[in-house]
């Protein structure tokens, strides 16, 4: 650096030469500013080519997402009214099933009503017929009730016969003899007597079933055709009676039966014991 002398006289240091190399390198820097600004402007604008077709193929599928959204707003749309649509016509649907379910009720109602006017018109028939027969029984009732009547009178003037009055027991009409040897058993409110040798045997109605001289009876007669009991029935003793028939039946022995009007003393001299 070359000194350079002051005007009184003093030598001093001379700036020059690294202004002059300042200046140099600013303006070196300002044609490289420039000519980078100018490369800048060009097409590619100083990008790569690959960088150049990813910032083409980003806008492109920008415009393709955009457009994708847009049809797929467009589809939700469509698939809303196609979901609206399907809900009218599935209520539509439903409405035409329950018309021709409520069809096919009124047909089976409709049916039914027949089956029940049928029916009905049979029960009203039936119920003539009832009450026709309702009538005629209602007319058989009165005669009867005078029958019964009737036959209640001649029970009561039968059973005017004197208690004391003896009743005997004969043999059939005509002279005919019988053709079998009769056991006679007289059947009582209290029980049966047997009447057979010199003493009737009294058994008490508990005891007819478990009393040995009428079991030895029933085996003694069980299967003789030329024997058969006699049953003696006083108008009290029916259920004497139903025991003797029951043991008789179980026996195989012969069971005839005589009903006795009144309450007299039985007499069997006529037919013998």
């Amino acid at each position: 650096m070359a000194a350079r002398q002051r005007d009184d006289g003093e030598t001093g240091v001379s700036l020059f030469p690294f202004l002059s190399i300042l200046a140099c390198m600013i303006g070196t820097l300002t044609l490289m500013i420039m000519a980078l600004a100018l490369t800048g402007m060009t097409p590619t604008g100083g990008r790569e080519e690959d960088e150049v077709a990813r910032a083409e193929e980003n806008a492109r599928l920008q415009k393709a997402l955009k457009a994708s959204r847009s049809k797929i707003i467009e589809r939700r749309k469509q698939v809303g009214q196609a979901k609206a649509v399907n809900q009218k016509v599935t209520l539509a649907q439903t409405r035409v099933q329950s018309l021709r379910d409520a069809e096919k009720m009124a047909s089976a109602s409709a049916a039914q009503v027949a089956k029940l006017k049928a029916q009905r018109a049979a029960l009203q028939k039936t119920v003539a017929q009832k009450k026709a027969r309702v009538a005629t029984m209602e007319k058989d009732a009165a005669r009867l009730s005078k029958e019964l009547k009737a036959l209640n009178a001649s029970i009561a003037t039968r059973q005017q016969v004197s208690s004391d009055a003896t009743l005997q027991v004969l043999p059939p009409s005509g002279g005919a003899k019988l053709t079998y040897t009769p056991t006679f058993v007289e059947a009582r409110k209290t029980g049966i007597t047997i009447h057979t040798g010199a003493k009737p045997r009294e058994i008490a109605t508990g005891n007819i079933g478990k009393d040995k001289s009428f079991a030895d009876l029933l085996k003694r007669l069980s299967g003789d055709a030329s024997s058969q009991i006699v049953l003696l029935i006083r108008s009290d003793g029916l259920d004497a009676r139903a025991q003797v028939l029951n043991h008789t039946r179980k026996h195989g022995v012969v069971c005839g039966q005589l009903p006795l009007l009144g309450k007299g003393k039985l007499d069997l001299s006529g037919v013998g014991k």
